[in-house]
């Protein structure tokens, strides 16, 4: 009888192997895109060549025509903003839709001109590009009255950070505008718009 077993288990050995032949198959490479990148770029379409320096230049527009008419504006940059390559503030100064004063903030956060705002009479309201947003108290002060736009060049967290200081409560009438960390389509942001 144990013979039989043996000669069994050598006979089924042998045929299982020849009919279940072993088929190998590639593992899938660590660089490629995950399932999630290739439905967004199947569905949502390739979005590298999105330019966000005409996008928020027309927000920028938008908000100035809707929010600060009827007030003289006052655009206050810092020196990475006009250095940058993306001509943001020319293109902005191009179409600008209400009276504006612009003026440049020392690297020590400090306005280049402070004459700007001497003329405390008149309706004035404030736009700033700054890259570091926990220095906007340094550059205008309390601001109780007048409105204010803060472009933040700052990281997500940072701007949180700033929101949630004791500081950021001297500005009654803020608008915090920030890169987002995702890219919205731009039809999609027409409508928001």
């Amino acid at each position: 009888m144990t013979r039989y077993f043996l000669f069994s288990s050598f006979v089924l050995g042998a045929l299982a192997s020849q009919s279940h032949s072993l088929v190998k198959r590639a593992l899938q490479k660590s660089h490629e895109k995950s399932q999630l990148e290739k439905w967004e770029d199947k569905f949502l379409g390739s979005l590298e060549h999105f330019d966000q320096t005409e996008s928020l230049v027309t927000l920028i527009s938008k908000v100035a025509l809707e929010e600060l008419s009827g007030c003289t504006a006052i655009i206050l940059y810092d020196v990475f903003t006009e250095i940058s390559d993306d001509l943001l503030l020319e293109r902005l100064f191009r179409i600008f839709p209400i009276p504006y004063v612009h003026g440049q903030i020392t690297e020590e956060y400090f306005m280049k001109v402070p004459e700007i705002v001497t003329n405390s009479d008149t309706c004035i309201s404030y736009i700033l590009f700054l890259k570091d947003v926990m220095r906007c108290m340094s550059v205008i002060g309390p601001q109780s009255n007048n409105k204010v736009v803060l472009v933040a060049r700052s990281s997500q967290w940072r701007v949180y950070e700033f929101l949630a200081r004791e500081e950021s409560q001297n500005f009654l009438n803020i608008l915090v505008i920030a890169k987002s960390e995702k890219i919205v389509l731009s039809n999609i942001a027409s409508v928001l718009i």
